[in-house]
């Protein structure tokens, strides 16, 4: 049982090792960096398939909106947000790089975009919340590719675990570390659920 927990951990280590770089990466911006507000690089009001209130269909919303940002120069985003507000649609769509935020207002045969763009570094933070392209499913395949990366790091730090049971050496440091993460661990989630500060 041991041999196969060992290279289960060793497998998954390799596989991992790109995706979990560019997550770390990507978290480590979000958290800690400072200065990658995006800038406003352009207005524009081009003309759109007229919708309706806050009773029409959302696709049609949505499909709409990405036509307007596509005029406007934002090809092949993906829409991330719609929603009826203050008598308008207001809908965000993204790419990796740049976002546009459209206004759609009830019968108007036009839009108000305005086209958003992340400095060089700040835009790799989009990928840490799946922010890509909706051309030829780049922005699936990513999602899928962090949902097997979620389930992979869970056996990574479960086969880890089990090797760390398995040793026979001295094990009081490798318990205080697993002590001290799992405390963490359980001190972030009481955080997030109480927002205590």
């Amino acid at each position: 049982m041991y041999p196969l927990i060992r290279d289960i951990h060793a497998y998954l280590g390799v596989a991992l090792a790109a995706l979990l770089a560019i997550y770390t990466w990507t978290g480590f911006e979000i958290v800690h960096g400072g200065g990658k507000r995006p800038r406003e690089i352009a207005r524009s009001e081009p003309s759109v398939t007229p919708v309706g209130g806050a009773n029409d269909a959302i696709a049609r919303v949505e499909a709409a909106a990405r036509a307007a940002a596509e005029q406007a120069g934002l090809a092949g985003g993906a829409v991330v947000r719609a929603r009826f507000e203050k008598g308008a649609w207001r809908a965000r769509v993204e790419r990796v790089s740049q976002y546009a935020e459209v206004t759609l207002t009830p019968g108007s045969s036009s839009a108000e975009v305005r086209l958003w763009r992340y400095p060089a570094r700040g835009g790799v933070t989009q990928l840490h919340h799946v922010s890509l392209t909706d051309a030829r499913g780049a922005r699936f395949a990513w999602a899928i590719a962090i949902d097997v990366l979620s389930v992979a790091l869970i056996a990574f730090a479960l086969t880890g675990v089990l090797l760390f049971l398995a040793l026979k050496r001295e094990r009081r440091l490798g318990w205080a570390l697993l002590a001290a993460s799992t405390l963490y661990t359980l001190g972030s989630i009481a955080h997030l659920v109480t927002g205590a500060p």
